[in-house]
């Protein structure tokens, strides 16, 4: 296993999907702050997007935790239409890209 100790936060954000029609709108919080606001959509467009991709392939949504070569994603969803993600910088060593 990997120390959490390594594991560097990023980006901490909370949404609701059915907030208005831009991403802007969508989004309660984020984290840090003065992330420019493109920086914060496409944060926002990316989990959306691996959410959609991982329903089709049978992952039960929200997904819990994503793994690429350089993030880790925790999505957790409080209420049925709240969700909060904490993306996390792995160190370089850290293993490739699961999902579950």
């Amino acid at each position: 296993g990997m120390s959490n100790a390594a594991l560097q936060l990023e980006q901490l954000f909370i949404f609701h999907p059915r907030l208005g029609s831009e991403a802007g709108e969508k989004l309660l919080y984020f984290h840090p702050e003065h992330t420019p606001l493109a920086e914060q959509h496409n944060a926002l467009g990316l989990v959306v997007a691996l959410e959609g991709l991982l329903a089709n392939f049978g992952v039960a949504s929200p997904f819990e935790l994503l793994a690429t070569a350089q993030r880790r994603y925790v999505v957790l969803q409080p209420e049925p239409s709240l969700w909060l993600v904490a993306v996390h910088m792995l160190p370089p060593s850290a293993p490739a890209a699961t999902a579950r």
